[in-house]
């Protein structure tokens, strides 16, 4: 199966990959391809892995001006789209399916064959992660499951559709699973099981979150809030011990703290602080497992001058108290 990706000028961006991989002649668990752009319209990269019925890639580019690509593609797959960054559109002239993922989106989409173009948004940093799935390893999470009938009707049609009639928004679960599996230090057949793993809990998440949120649509937001909304949260994921109010960060990003409060919990499907507390409690668990700092040093770390009430909180977003992690390390 062969897939094309270009620009109008061949010579500008050009990427032809086959698949499938055949690991059996490479006596690999996985395969790793990075493919570079260096083009007049954008630079950056593209890594992938291939692992059998899995491949999954990611891409962070810098995309100078609005950008039309054009894709052609005879493979049958499932793919668990997410845009975490920038904007992209999509139109197949096979199946007449038109697809636009803004930023923090994401939703699962079924091909049978792709011919058409891929338009990506002036943006100074465009982050795609995309998982693609064979019909006949995604199909066996979806037995018997009427929430999803009118999808396995598509697959068994070989018609092209998405799952969700509306994107979904990304959660900071599904960003963590995400980042986990981008920065691994793995290797061999352990960084094989651990993507295997990861993918699985990934589609679990979105399957449930789309089952919960049928039939509803998100973003009411303009363009310019969304990238507001993304602002706070580089705000927040770069000051984990600090304090702001609300107030405080919607004047920093130019809007105010309704739009902000309102805003966040459509984008990130939480509230700001909620989110600032996960990222305060996974940086933590991070250092009680990877570092020598003692639980008063890494209270401090992420914001809590009060041990005690550091414990708790920990206690209550992992249900273990920080003390029973660092007995293990």
């Amino acid at each position: 199966m062969n897939f094309k990706l270009h620009s109008s000028d061949l010579q500008d961006f050009y990427v032809q990959a086959q698949y499938p991989i055949s690991l059996h002649d490479t006596n690999e668990y996985i395969i790793e391809r990075t493919f570079n752009c260096d083009a007049s319209f954008g630079k950056g990269f593209f890594k992938e892995y291939v692992l059998g019925d899995i491949s999954l890639g990611y891409g962070n580019l810098a995309v100078m001006e609005d950008t039309l690509l054009f894709v052609e593609s005879d493979m049958e797959i499932v793919k668990l789209n997410f845009v975490l960054n920038g904007e992209t559109y999509g139109s197949d002239t096979y199946s007449g399916q038109k697809y636009h993922f803004a930023c923090n989106q994401h939703n699962i989409v079924y091909t049978h064959g792709f011919k058409g173009n891929n338009k990506w948004a002036k943006s100074d940093k465009l982050l795609i992660f995309s998982v693609l799935l064979t019909s006949s390893f995604f199909q066996k999470y979806l037995i018997e499951h009427l929430d999803f009938k009118n999808f396995q009707d598509a697959l068994s049609k070989n018609t092209s559709t998405q799952i969700s009639k509306y994107n979904q928004q990304v959660t900071p679960s599904m960003h963590l699973i995400i980042q986990e599996i981008m920065y691994t230090n793995r290797k061999g057949i352990y960084k094989r099981m651990f993507i295997e793993a990861k993918v699985i809990e990934l589609l679990m998440l979105q399957l449930e979150q789309i089952v919960e949120n049928q039939n509803t649509k998100f973003y009411t937001l303009k363009k310019n809030d969304v990238d507001r909304i993304h602002q706070v949260k580089e705000i927040i994921s770069n000051n984990l011990a600090s304090t702001f109010s609300l107030i405080d960060l919607a004047k920093e990003v130019g809007t105010n703290e309704f739009t902000l409060k309102k805003g966040f919990k459509e984008v990130f499907g939480t509230t700001v602080f909620g989110f600032w507390q996960h990222l305060k409690m996974q940086e933590a668990k991070k250092l009680l497992l990877n570092s020598e700092l003692s639980i008063s040093e890494i209270s401090d770390e992420v914001g809590y001058k009060n041990p005690r009430h550091f414990s708790t909180a920990f206690k209550r977003h992992f249900g273990k108290s920080p003390s029973q992690l660092t007995s293990v390390r």
